[in-house]
């Protein structure tokens, strides 16, 4: 005879490794955004989670409002890019170079920034690597609100 608690005992199994498995998900690159990103130099709003954009030649590229969670832009061209508003929380942005690059009210947190040159980059109302708010007034470093 079967244990009347079965159907339970199962449905609660199946839930747990849908938790499980939801723990670690990986988010893949969309091609699709990641492709316009390389064509047209711009890519408002784009979705590039993940992606590796290591060395790319970006300058001046519009990145406004983008996802770049967990990207990959180590040694990328970012001078002058417009990256306003976009989310490059756990990106690795190491030795790129973002002179001049608008990153007003980007979030930087735990970005990787070592070695980037951010001389004369805009980082007013940023949240920077460590979680905090960047002054407005804030230009080559996340500078203090008083």
């Amino acid at each position: 005879m079967k244990n009347p608690n079965w159907k339970i005992s199962r449905v609660v199994a199946v839930a747990a490794m849908a938790c499980l498995m939801s723990i670690g998900q990986v988010y893949a690159c969309n091609q699709n955004d990641l492709d316009r990103l390389l064509e047209n130099n711009s890519c408002r709003f784009c979705n590039l989670r993940s992606c590796n954009i290591d060395d790319a030649n970006l300058f001046g590229a519009n990145l406004h409002g983008a996802t770049l969670t967990n990207a990959s832009l180590t040694g990328a061209e970012l001078t002058n890019a417009v990256m306003t508003g976009a989310n490059l929380s756990q990106a690795d942005l190491s030795n790129a170079r973002l002179r001049g690059a608008d990153l007003s009210g980007a979030n930087l947190s735990s970005s990787n920034l070592s070695g980037a040159d951010l001389s004369g980059a805009k980082l007013g109302r940023a949240t920077w690597v460590d979680g905090r708010k960047c002054a407005n007034w804030s230009i080559g470093k996340c500078e203090k609100v008083r």
